[in-house]
């Protein structure tokens, strides 16, 4: 993320990356898996995430599938697959 030039600009911006995330149905607000690390950056005291189990649950699994790819061997023509 870029230095904010104005005060409220790194807000502006971080809010902004809900924009791919979360979404607008019937009048109400659905947000996609990949919206949780999103909301989790927005979250000032941070410790304040581990009063929400589930919520600490789905960063959990996000984490560790980006983990499981950044591991795949690089002989595979960088092409790699999570297989189940």
């Amino acid at each position: 993320m870029r230095a904010a030039c104005h005060p409220g600009d790194e807000l502006r911006e971080r809010l902004a990356a809900l924009d791919d995330v979360v979404f607008e149905n019937q009048g109400a607000f659905e947000l996609g898996l990949l919206a949780a690390p999103v909301l989790a950056e927005l979250v000032e005291d941070q410790r304040q995430l581990e009063l929400v189990p589930a919520f600490r649950a789905v960063l959990g699994k996000l984490e560790l599938r980006a983990s499981r790819r950044r591991r795949c061997p690089t002989a595979t023509g960088d092409v790699c697959a999570t297989i189940r």
